[in-house]
């Protein structure tokens, strides 16, 4: 006999299950007849949620990893420690799978092999030139040629500090003039970024990292300056998601300290090798948090069934 896939064939448990198993959940959640299968659905669903919450994170396949910035990414110069070897031994630590693409590369991290250090990190690049280029440096590229060239499938993007250097900010003092060109420059860049990523690979998944704090060194709009960069990077990024896509903010502002010599090089820019720990221990516990698709389905199912419950009980 051949069932069909309703709750009177099934049973609304094996409806359930039948649906996870073949990701169809066309009319789910089934018509239920009793107040009885009505509280053991509720029990059901809560219980499962409450279990995709509770189980820790799971290995996740990354697959083509770009890690994208300036030289806090880069990690060469007055930058010499990166965040990407300590993200990297993180990851597969884990047990993810993740292979680094992108243009640079100079050797491989210590205690691996094979091209392991690939990233797209240039030194003293501004968010614009990230998306546009440099026209002195037409032979590196940009990040809508990178997308297509190495095709990742996760985008751990941080930048914004050598935009504080572009033109448009240069004044010494934190007043109007800079805080307007801040709102009126900066959302677009970051904005461009995303449309960037986005029109390349509509299913990319991004990690969009607000920048470290800068701390004063002579001037005073350093730190204020960061503190917006931050406020920038997360409303964008929420915004995105807001949109659909798999977009997650991670907060490096908060996290590094406000004391030079804590997380700070003598430049009180780039970091010092705690700071590049801090920094890839942070984005890599985001990276871990990210839910299985399979959670997330579950978690709306349940979500969406109440919603719909306590609705119609408050119809007439």
């Amino acid at each position: 006999k051949k069932y069909t896939k309703t709750s009177e064939t099934l049973g609304f448990r094996g409806f359930f299950v039948y649906s996870c198993y073949t990701r169809d959940f066309t009319g789910f959640p089934p018509t239920l007849n009793s107040i009885e299968e009505e509280q053991k659905m509720r029990i059901l669903l809560l219980g499962v949620a409450t279990l995709c919450l509770a189980i820790p994170a799971m290995a996740f396949d990354f697959g083509r990893l770009m890690i994208t910035g300036d030289s806090l990414t880069e990690g060469t110069g007055l930058a010499p420690y990166a965040f990407r070897e300590r993200l990297h031994h993180n990851l597969a630590a884990g047990g993810h799978s993740f292979t680094n693409v992108g243009p640079l590369g100079g050797g491989d991290f210590p205690g691996t092999s094979g091209g392991t250090n690939r990233h797209a990190g240039f030194g003293g690049w501004s968010i614009r030139d990230l998306v546009q280029g440099r026209p002195a440096q037409p032979q590196a590229g940009n990040l809508g040629q990178w997308m297509v060239d190495y095709n990742p499938n996760t985008v751990v993007f941080m930048a914004g500090v050598n935009d504080i250097w572009d033109t448009l900010f240069n004044t010494a003092n934190w007043g109007p003039t800079l805080q307007a060109n801040i709102q009126n420059i900066l959302p677009a860049r970051y904005e461009s970024v995303m449309q960037t990523i986005y029109n390349a690979n509509p299913n990319a998944r991004v990690f969009m990292v607000a920048p470290p704090k800068l701390l004063p060194n002579g001037t005073d709009y350093r730190l204020p300056y960061s503190q917006a960069l931050r406020d920038i990077a997360q409303a964008t990024a929420t915004q995105w998601a807001g949109q659909g896509k798999d977009v997650h903010f991670v907060d490096l502002w908060t996290p590094i300290s406000s004391v030079p010599w804590v997380h700070f090089g003598p430049d009180n820019v780039h970091w010092n090798e705690a700071g590049a720990e801090l920094a890839g221990d942070t984005i890599y516990a985001q990276m871990n948090a990210v839910p299985e698709p399979m959670t997330m389905t579950v978690l709306a199912l349940a979500g969406g069934w109440l919603v719909r419950r306590r609705a119609a009980k408050r119809t007439p």
